[in-house]
């Protein structure tokens, strides 16, 4: 926002006292007023809001947040950013926004799952969250924070009514944005998910075919493999045999026949009118 706007300056007026407590003298009476009386509690001290962090804007004000009575009690009164009520009821609104963001990031961490399958569904959750926020919102600044989140997702990913793959001018190099094939196919084959939203039939279409072409490409890999009697250059051979193959997403190479396009069209179909499963954690509750 502009320099001079209530949530700039509200922003503003946190790092501040941020960096006042981070310093050593002041950090331990912060620290101190935490612990007299609460024997046994833990003490916290402040994070910073540091740009090339991830969710760090989120730890930073959810941490503020936490600790406002202490920073009231030990902030000194002539302090020029002493905060007042509009602008912590403002901060405690800001995490509600940040939340969902910060837990998408962090799912999307993948450190003991595969994530990719996941991209479709939180960037539909982000906009729910971001729609949900803005209904009934009539506050000028707010309405401001909103759009500007809305604009940056939708410039990645495309409007919650549409999906699209592009390219963008970075400099000398190109970037993609919007989903890719990668997104879509993983979202799809996703027990959980199992769909994409605002796809056209045609996509739909490519994308099942696509899918359909790596079910005869691990086939024929498979039957390849349960014979003991050939090597590795005739699995090459095997598999790249025919100039009119077709290469599939995932980088086999596949002659689907007719009959088994048919086989694994319905395969795919009863898939798909299966019952979905049921996700162990939701990623944004």
């Amino acid at each position: 926002g502009d320099d001079d706007s209530f949530l700039s300056t509200t922003m503003r007026k946190m790092r501040s006292v941020i960096g006042y407590f981070r310093r050593g003298d002041n950090m331990k009476r912060l620290i101190l007023s935490q612990t007299l009386g609460e024997e046994g509690m833990p003490y916290k001290i402040l994070f910073e809001d540091v740009v090339t962090r991830f969710w760090s804007t989120y730890n930073a004000v959810e941490r503020f947040i936490k600790l406002k009575e202490h920073i009231n009690q030990t902030l000194p009164h002539y302090h020029t950013s002493v905060l007042h009520d509009e602008e912590w009821k403002f901060l405690e609104w800001l995490t509600k926004v940040l939340k969902p963001f910060m837990m998408a990031q962090k799912f999307l961490e993948g450190e003991k799952t595969v994530t990719i399958s996941s991209v479709c569904h939180l960037v539909g959750k982000l906009w729910e969250t971001i729609n949900n926020s803005l209904n009934g919102e009539t506050r000028e600044d707010y309405l401001n924070l909103l759009n500007a989140l809305a604009n940056k997702l939708r410039a990645e990913y495309g409007g919650p009514d549409e999906i699209f793959s592009a390219h963008k001018q970075l400099g000398e190099r190109q970037r993609v944005v919007g989903f890719q094939k990668s997104h879509l196919i993983s979202a799809i084959v996703d027990p959980r998910i199992k769909t994409v939203n605002s796809i056209s039939l045609n996509e739909l279409s490519e994308l099942k075919g696509m899918i359909v072409s790596e079910m005869d490409s691990c086939q024929k890999l498979t039957s390849v493999l349960n014979n003991d009697s050939v090597t590795c250059n005739q699995i090459t051979t095997e598999l790249d045999d025919n100039d009119s193959d077709t290469e599939n997403f995932f980088g086999f190479t596949s002659n689907t026949n007719n009959s088994f396009q048919d086989t694994g069209n319905n395969e795919l179909s009863r898939y798909l009118a299966s019952p979905l499963l049921a996700w162990k954690c939701e990623p944004l509750e």
